[in-house]
């Protein structure tokens, strides 16, 4: 894996240069992980990115899904805060920040989708809530139990969904 994070620093130097000569008004981007770990013991080459990019997407959103194991409680796919966990949205900027990123080449990445849930007793409907893993495939939702924004929006909000419940528990 550190070959991979050394190729990773090779191309984003070679991408700037190149993109300096021939479209100097392009910002460089990335979408990445997180944390600036891939693993424990791997970390991002954080000196390139720093100088290379504009912009690190951190890609907080879906930490709870493991197709592998369904899920036993309902829960936003993005913990902006989760203080149950050292996982969440802002413990994932600290942790670039505090890697050496500029919080000005920060973006947070936010999903703009929800999943569906079988819940174990349907009057019981708010965050936490027990459930028994994720609806697939019906109407509007994906294989993976996903639902659009659009989807949320048309078919749960606009016929009254509280979206306060959400908010009580952030």
């Amino acid at each position: 894996m550190e070959v991979e994070m050394n190729n990773l620093k090779d191309l984003l130097n070679e991408w700037k240069t190149a993109i300096k000569s021939q479209a100097p008004n392009l910002l460089l981007t990335a979408a990445l992980n997180v944390k600036p770990q891939v693993n424990p013991s791997v970390t991002f080459p954080i000196q390139a990115i720093t100088n290379n990019l504009d912009w690190v997407n951190v890609m907080a959103y879906d930490f709870i899904y493991d197709p592998n194991q369904p899920p036993t409680s309902t829960r936003a796919p993005a913990a902006l805060n989760n203080p149950s966990a050292d996982l969440s949205g802002s413990s994932g900027i600290s942790a670039w920040i505090k890697a050496g990123v500029p919080a000005n080449k920060l973006v947070l990445g936010l999903p703009f989708y929800g999943y569906a849930w079988n819940l174990v007793n349907p009057n019981n409907h708010g965050v936490l809530a027990q459930a028994t893993g994720l609806i697939k495939s019906v109407d509007d939702i994906s294989s993976d139990g996903a639902i659009s924004y659009t989807s949320i929006v048309k078919d749960f909000i606009s016929k009254g969904a509280k979206v306060e419940d959400y908010l009580d528990w952030l």
